[in-house]
């Protein structure tokens, strides 16, 4: 926790190489304080993945998360042993250089994918206030917090919007620019200086947009009703 996920995995990776150096040795002490510094650095950086993995989650993903990195630790017990096997019976010194290449792979695949860790973690930050009340969400963060969705979600709401479209006979396709512009204009930018203030936003984008239906209704749509579609004149 004091030193973050990141940090603790990099010097577990690398407590691991300079223990798969030292148990080369000819000495046996200097060899078993390999072991030793081997296996502290496993602890650490096991501990550290394990941690880390947990922290990019939330309470629809974490399960499947964390069952699948315990399914590659268990992977890994079971092909480490037979692949070292393998490699032993040319030089028993080559098992522990394939260890230390592969922390050094480890400590770089985890100092490189840091910035989209943080992203992630960002993001599952921000959705601990998904479906929080915006005075709730003002109590426990003293401030308004950005809602961030998921690929999954983003995806899901662009087709939504385009079979919307397509549905009710827009040319969202050819009009793509002027329909971003369009939605600009719909949704301005909330005020989140308060709660109350969000709120008297809301209802200033609702009889917004109760006038827009006033005004579409005063030109030729005087049959339209909100669940039934708009005549082919407008």
């Amino acid at each position: 926790k004091t030193f973050g996920d990141v940090a603790c995995g990099v010097g577990g990776s690398l407590l691991v190489l300079l223990g798969a150096i030292l148990i080369v040795m000819p000495d046996k002490q200097v060899s078993l304080l390999g072991v030793l510094v081997l296996f502290q650095g496993c602890a650490i950086n096991n501990s550290a993945v394990s941690c880390g993995a947990a922290d990019l989650t939330d309470g629809q993903n974490r399960s499947t998360v964390m069952t699948g990195v315990r399914m590659f630790k268990a992977l890994g017990a079971v092909l480490g042993p037979s692949l070292a096997g393998e490699v032993a019976a040319h030089d028993v010194k080559l098992p522990f250089a394939v260890v230390g290449v592969f922390s050094v792979f480890g400590a770089i695949v985890q100092l490189a994918t840091r910035p989209m860790a943080l992203e992630v973690k960002k993001l599952v930050e921000a959705r601990k206030a998904v479906a929080k009340s915006n005075k709730e969400v003002w109590k426990e963060y003293g401030q308004w917090q950005a809602e961030y969705g998921t690929p999954d979600e983003i995806r899901d709401l662009g087709e939504f919007m385009a079979d919307l479209l397509t549905k009710r006979n827009y040319r969202w396709v050819t009009y793509n620019y002027e329909l971003k512009e369009l939605l600009k204009e719909f949704f301005p930018t909330l005020s989140v200086e308060s709660p109350d203030q969000m709120a008297e936003s809301y209802r200033w984008i609702k009889a917004r947009a109760d006038s827009m239906y006033v005004r579409a209704s005063e030109h030729g749509a005087q049959n339209y009703q909100k669940n039934d579609a708009p005549p082919t004149s407008v």
